[in-house]
């Protein structure tokens, strides 16, 4: 977490005012975000929203690369002949000279490998998820039945609606596009807390990215219910709060004034 701060900190200080910088958490060469740092198996939708908004409303362009919007996770390998990256064959030769057993690289690449993130998009629950009649270049995620991208558009309370909120608000927002940013909690290895400030007034953004409950406590802004613009969870009504409980992988954005 210490790591993830002062890495998106030094991108959003040093272009500040200086340059435009391109958002970004997945790719086609990093396997899925909510396996590296999210909890798939049982807070899949909490985890991709909360990464999700712990980038997204930075200074830059926010990417979305296919299927992170709909919270994909990395997918399944039977077999070391499935992986179809010139990388992943690299590796497994490599790994094979120095005597590991098959079932060893498996397990390593079923973690690491960029084919996690190649497989096609999900587009519904039919055969090939909807992406085409022929046989794909790699095997669809096994997830596809229920995580693709028809599922999604039919649940409002879906990843995919919660990054159109996400791109709704940053859009109507001048101070989500041009605010600065100020990391708060620098040391905390659970909560991502940063604002986005324009003319004395902006935005909080509290991201609790771990598996277990965090506090967040901040004596300069006592945070107002009725000033919570966005979160992924039910939020309980209080009438305002400078100490907050987030459940695991908990997201709030908040309307604030400098202190």
């Amino acid at each position: 977490m210490v790591g993830i701060k002062k890495i998106f900190t030094r991108w959003q200080r040093t272009l500040h005012d200086r340059g435009w910088n391109a958002l970004y958490l997945e790719n086609h060469d990093l396997p899925r975000v909510v396996s590296r740092w999210g909890a798939p198996q049982r807070h899949r939708h909490a985890s991709a929203t909360a990464l999700a908004t712990m980038y997204f409303l930075m200074e830059g362009t926010p990417f979305i690369y296919q299927g992170q919007e709909l919270g994909m996770a990395n997918t399944v390998f039977h077999d070391l002949a499935e992986f179809d990256d010139v990388f992943a064959r690299n590796r497994i030769a490599q790994m094979r000279a120095e005597g590991h057993d098959d079932d060893h690289i498996l397990a390593e690449l079923a973690l690491t490998a960029r084919d996690n993130a190649r497989t096609p998009m999900p587009w519904d629950d039919s055969e090939n998820a909807g992406f085409s009649t022929a046989t794909p270049w790699l095997r669809v995620n096994p997830e596809y039945r229920d995580v693709n991208v028809a599922a999604q558009r039919a649940a409002s309370t879906s990843v995919l609606h919660f990054y159109r909120r996400l791109i709704a608000l940053r859009a109507a927002e001048p101070a989500l596009v041009h605010g600065r940013y100020g990391l708060l909690l620098e040391r905390n290895r659970q909560i991502y807390a940063y604002t986005r400030m324009l003319d004395g007034q902006g935005f909080l953004i509290l991201c609790n990215l771990t598996r277990r409950t965090a506090r967040y406590r901040h004596l300069r802004l006592s945070l107002r219910h009725d000033a919570l613009v966005l979160a992924n969870h039910d939020v309980p009504v209080h009438p305002s709060a400078t100490q907050l409980v987030l459940r695991p992988f908990e997201a709030r954005v908040y309307r604030v004034d400098a202190a």
